[in-house]
């Protein structure tokens, strides 16, 4: 029996596992209710969703399985960890490795083993997500897909405390804001009963409606006063500004005193600034300045919401390793370039790309440089694309090109012909040189798909014809 190697970063994957408190946690629905589907789908009598600790395999969820955990040394999902891809064992008895590893040997006899990693948000392996049976079978491409498909529920599920988090910030963000909104009333020096800025924070209107609508209320209290916001943006002394009403250019000329109050972050993160102008001329008339400190707590809690937001629409539609989109947000977009593409009239291009060989920089320099590796393919595929067309990674070592508004059949074939000849030049991997190349699925709408589920399988299979073909190379469905 051959006992299963450690990840060179091991330190590191465990840290990540423990942190997510996922170990010797009761069973939850929301990963039992995907063994049980993975069971049914592919019509087996076990199906798990492993996690990988120190020393043992412990089961987050089982079908099939009476036991909860098992030694690290035995189990399959330790070997499967070490794979990019799914981990196949067609029939054990054949195999050195686990001809006689104790489960096949005993109950519960496995025969056959389809393990695919499960990985934190930072990429680390945690386990797996598999499928066990107690006689021999093959997995072919098409069910290889649907566990590559469960398996990113199962992640998805996994890093949900991520979420959860930037939640909690959201919830806190919206105390403040209730406080701020008690404060305001108590003061009774605002004679507004409610507050239209805080309305359209609480109902997620854009930034910029809000941030103006603050520096508004304020002028309508002291009509003598210009209110700017100014938020800090790209390079150090560029800003976005937002006004009331009214402007310097609207008004006198004469000196003016200026009073800014900082916006910040609940970590004390410089955010902008609220500052406001009085005419020396009219200073000694009453105004309150607690009113202004509120205002720009208002807009630290609508500029931190709005953050929020968008960091959480990110890590559910990009891809954490590359910065493209992933699975998500590439469906979203080739729906709606189909659909354009079928108003217009013309013609869109969809390639599936996948890497040659990645499982050999795996497996002779490590994964962290597999994955620099990745993060290089990423960076180049964009740079053979149009601003219109989109780049994005399923997952692994498969990412896409949807090409838009075509002139011809060759406009794709010019990108694919790019894509090869990035890909071909020399990656640095540290001290390191390695060398790549893509095997290229193409196909058209509405030619090989008039929806887009017809046309993504049209495009995969291209994409294994050119593997198939000896890889390095493009092939347009059904063009044999």
């Amino acid at each position: 029996m051959q006992q299963p190697l450690l990840p060179a970063d091991e330190a590191i994957r465990i840290k990540t596992l423990r942190e997510l408190k996922l170990l010797d946690t009761p069973a939850e629905e929301r990963f039992d209710r995907l063994t049980r589907i993975a069971q049914q789908l592919f019509g087996v009598p076990m199906a798990l969703i492993s996690l990988i600790d120190s020393d043992r395999q412990w089961l987050k969820s089982a079908v099939g399985v009476e036991v909860k955990e098992t030694p690290r040394s035995v189990s399959f999902c330790g070997h499967a960890i070490l794979e990019q891809e799914i981990f196949i064992v067609n029939d054990t008895h054949l195999d050195h490795r686990f001809a006689d590893n104790p489960l096949v040997v005993n109950a519960p006899h496995i025969r056959f083993y389809a393990g695919r990693p499960i990985c934190a948000s930072n990429g680390k392996a945690l386990g797996t997500l598999c499928v066990m049976d107690d006689r021999p079978r093959h997995l072919g491409p098409a069910q290889a897909q649907l566990l590559n498909d469960l398996a990113e529920l199962v992640e998805k599920e996994i890093n949900f405390p991520d979420l959860v988090t930037l939640n909690d910030r959201l919830m806190r963000s919206e105390r403040e804001l209730l406080e701020s909104l008690v404060q305001l009333r108590n003061a009774e020096r605002n004679q507004r009963s409610r507050n239209s800025s805080l309305e359209l924070i609480s109902r997620g209107y854009p930034l910029h409606e809000v941030l103006n609508s603050i520096a508004f209320e304020l002028e309508q209290y002291s009509p003598d006063v210009i209110v700017c916001i100014e938020l800090r943006h790209g390079a150090p002394g560029e800003y976005d500004r937002f006004w009331g009403k009214r402007r310097p250019g609207d008004t006198q000329t004469g000196v003016w005193i200026y009073r800014c109050e900082p916006i910040t972050s609940t970590n004390g993160e410089a955010l902008g600034n609220l500052t406001t102008a009085r005419q020396v001329a009219n200073y000694s008339t009453g105004f309150d300045h607690r009113l202004v400190e509120e205002s720009a707590i208002l807009a630290s809690i609508a500029v931190e919401r709005d953050q929020s937001d968008r960091m959480i629409w990110k890590q559910a539609n990009y891809d954490s390793l590359t910065g493209l989109p992933n699975r998500n947000l590439l469906r979203e977009r080739l729906g709606q370039e189909i659909s354009k593409a079928r108003r217009q009239q013309q013609k869109l291009g969809l390639m599936f790309i996948d890497l040659d060989h990645l499982k050999r920089v795996n497996d002779t320099l490590g994964h962290h440089r597999g994955d620099e590796l990745l993060a290089q393919v990423g960076a180049r595929l964009q740079t053979c694309m149009r601003d219109s067309d989109t780049a994005a990674r399923l997952g692994g070592d498969e990412f896409t090109v949807i090409v838009v508004e075509l002139g011809a059949v060759g406009d794709v074939e010019r990108v694919a012909n790019k894509v090869l000849a990035v890909l071909a030049r020399e990656f640095r991997l540290g001290d390191e040189s390695v060398h790549l190349s893509a095997s290229i699925g193409i196909a058209f709408f509405p030619d090989h798909g008039e929806d887009m589920d017809g046309l993504i399988k049209s495009a995969d299979q291209a994409m294994y014809d050119a593997k198939n073909s000896g890889r390095n190379r493009y092939v347009i469905a059904n063009d044999q």
